[in-house]
């Protein structure tokens, strides 16, 4: 039996019991005390509908923030009515993919609330994973003080909260072997976009790529120095993700998609730090294009995109790149991200190339993201774009950091 209904048990024996003295000892108090007691439900009854009643509830919520960034909820509770509403709770809808910070809760309870009363509910969040979230229903919770009867009302509500990728901390171009003033294209003279070329030597500085050291210049001055390059223009870079269906793996955090998305997220904000004009391309179930762009604004646009994008698309990402050439030849620059060790892709590639696209790969090879070692499709595919000067970024899972594999060293990794 549960509560709500030993309760009305216990009330319909005492009701009972004091008619039955009533009429044994005939007091008129006893009579007044059964009837007293039969209208406790019904009036506990009548106060939990009117509970919820002219009751106003306003969410206020940022509408960005970055993944694992805490942010704070307020819920208001406002009583409009002339009387008071009794023994109100109040629940907030979260969506799925969105925690409360330990310590915080989502609901609460009020005793009373009087006429023009407002209550405010606090509560800290943090999203675990970038993403579109789209809030659900406030729900109001009446219930009387007998705990007998219990009403709900819910408040539609259509808020929506976007979380963006954060980069990688830590992560810059130096890091990868860019070079400050060449933008990135500190590759040989065949692979670097127009306008990128050999300029003058410089004094090593951390971060600089040892592989760019000059050694003749070295051993003539006693310092290390480094080849350095200049550009006519400010580069331009797409930054093209790979959205495939069934190409990607791996669960949450520590999916390759989160991992690409995460470093195109990196890769942008540090070519736009530097000056350069940076876009975005993806194919999924919708096309997914920011064009290309240097101002400040561009880095929120780029944000905006890869917190929604999925890999939901049905076309390969080498055809992909065929039909979109003409697209990509003019800016002269290209950053892949893909897990998809595929042979017709590292073709297409071939043919950026030889169209003049620099080409840049950040790999994340599907297979370490189920906890496997790096397979031998993604080692032939990364040693057959490392033999053509491509820049491969091979990023296992749980090394966000990732490998450089170069021409020159790639037949000793792979």
């Amino acid at each position: 039996m549960d509560l709500r209904r030993l309760k009305l048990v216990t009330l319909f024996t005492v009701c009972f019991f004091l008619y039955v003295v009533g009429v044994v000892l005939r007091l008129r108090q006893l009579f007044f005390m059964c009837g007293a007691t039969g209208l406790l439900p019904l009036l506990a009854w009548l106060l939990t509908r009117l509970s919820l009643r002219a009751i106003r509830v306003r969410r206020l919520l940022p509408e960005r923030l970055f993944e694992g960034e805490e942010a704070c909820v307020a819920l208001e509770v406002v009583n409009i009515s002339r009387w008071p509403r009794w023994m109100v709770g109040v629940e907030d809808g979260l969506p799925a993919g969105i925690e409360v910070v330990e310590g915080h809760r989502s609901r609460d309870f009020f005793p009373i609330l009087w006429p023009g009363e407002k209550r405010i509910l606090r509560y800290a969040i943090v999203p675990s994973l970038r993403g579109l979230y789209r809030w659900r229903d406030v729900l109001l919770v009446g219930v009387d003080p007998l705990g007998l009867f219990r009403v709900e009302k819910r408040f539609p509500w259509e808020g929506e909260v976007v979380v963006y990728p954060r980069p990688w901390e830590g992560m810059t171009m130096s890091a990868l072997g860019y070079s400050a003033r060449s933008g990135g294209m500190e590759r040989s003279p065949r692979l670097l976009p127009d306008g990128i070329e050999f300029h003058s030597t410089r004094e090593y500085q951390p971060g600089d790529d040892l592989r760019r050291i000059h050694w003749k210049s070295t051993a003539r001055t006693g310092k290390l120095t480094v080849i350095d390059f200049e550009g006519g223009e400010l580069p331009q870079r797409w930054l093209v993700l790979d959205l495939q269906r069934g190409t990607h793996r791996g669960q949450g955090r520590e999916a390759s998609l989160e991992y690409a998305v995460k470093w195109a997220a990196t890769v942008a904000r540090e070519s736009l730090q530097r000056g350069s004009a940076v876009g975005f391309w993806a194919q999924g179930r919708s096309l997914w294009e920011v064009p290309l762009h240097s101002h400040a604004e561009q880095w929120i646009r780029l944000l905006e995109v890869l917190a929604q994008v999925q890999a939901d698309g049905e076309i390969p990402l080498a055809r992909l790149l065929e039909r979109n050439l003409a697209l990509f030849r003019p800016a002269g620059a290209l950053t892949l991200f893909t897990a998809h060790p595929d042979s017709a892709l590292a073709e297409a590639i071939e043919r950026c190339v030889a169209e003049k696209i620099w080409v840049e790969c950040f790999f994340f090879p599907p297979e370490t993201f189920e906890g496997k070692g790096i397979h031998l499709p993604s080692r032939r595919f990364i040693a057959r774009l490392a033999a053509l000067g491509i820049p491969v970024h091979c990023i296992p899972q749980g090394q966000p950091q990732g490998l450089r594999w170069e021409a020159s060293h790639a037949s000793a990794r792979v």
